[in-house]
């Protein structure tokens, strides 16, 4: 029990960090808007085909903080490789986001 608590305190943590990062938020912000307008249209039963492409966005977007935080700590130079790294994670977070439109945009629509 008491390593689960650990766990939550830490992901809590996390949290705390994501919501300093103007992305995160603008993410989240994005996120409950386009569940509200689903919801609105559709009613509550179209959240579970939305709400776990939306997770997915908050899930990229943590690992990418994780891998620029971890990109800068290991330099501050400019290195193509650390461009590479930090371009391929933002590219995860555009395309999970380009998926939750799709299904928002499905939901909503037809």
């Amino acid at each position: 029990m008491r390593h689960l608590f650990k766990a939550l305190a830490y992901s809590w943590g996390g949290f705390l960090v994501l919501l300093k990062e103007a992305a995160f938020r603008q993410e989240l912000v994005m996120l409950l808007a386009a569940l509200s307008a689903v919801c609105w249209r559709r009613g509550f039963s179209a959240l579970g085909a939305a709400l776990p492409w939306g997770l997915l966005v908050l899930i990229t977007e943590a690992l990418n903080t994780g891998i620029e935080k971890t990109v800068d700590l290991c330099t501050r130079e400019r290195h193509p490789l650390a461009k590479a790294a930090k371009d391929a994670a933002s590219f995860a977070c555009g395309t999970a986001i380009l998926a939750f439109a799709l299904v928002c945009a499905r939901e909503f629509f037809f």
